[in-house]
């Protein structure tokens, strides 16, 4: 199994998809980390990592494809409002998708708000 380190990594929920930047910044240049494309969170899961015991505030987040990525919040708060967040804004777009709507969405979960921008994001992904 893939061992990657752990990477302090500013990450954006925007329109059902998590972009990685090195910072603040990235966002507005438009690249992410390494060059990685936005992870879609179409039918993707997120949880605690439970089983994970190394660090604490870790969750992972399961995409449609299989891989998993494992992220560390700075607090519980912080990562139960990642938690919904992400949950948040799958379902929306489960529910758009359900009634077969074809027009560009925006989440409550988007640009407009602030307060859940900012997450570390701790390894890059793990396929099983």
């Amino acid at each position: 199994m893939f061992q990657p380190s752990w990477v302090s990594l500013y990450c954006v929920l925007s329109k059902g998809e998590l972009g990685f930047y090195k910072d603040a910044k990235g966002p507005a240049s438009g690249g992410t980390h390494g060059g990685e494309p936005l992870l879609s969170l179409h039918k993707a899961t997120s949880e605690v990592a439970s089983d994970y015991k190394k660090k604490k505030h870790v969750f992972k987040l399961q995409t449609q494809d299989g891989s998993e990525f494992l992220l560390q919040a700075k607090d519980e708060e912080e990562m139960n409002g990642w938690l919904e967040a992400v949950a948040s804004s799958v379902g929306e777009h489960a529910e758009i998708a359900r009634w077969g709507q074809t027009l560009p969405t925006t989440s409550s979960t988007d640009e407009g708000n602030p307060k859940r921008e900012v997450v570390e994001r701790r390894a890059s992904g793990r396929r099983k």
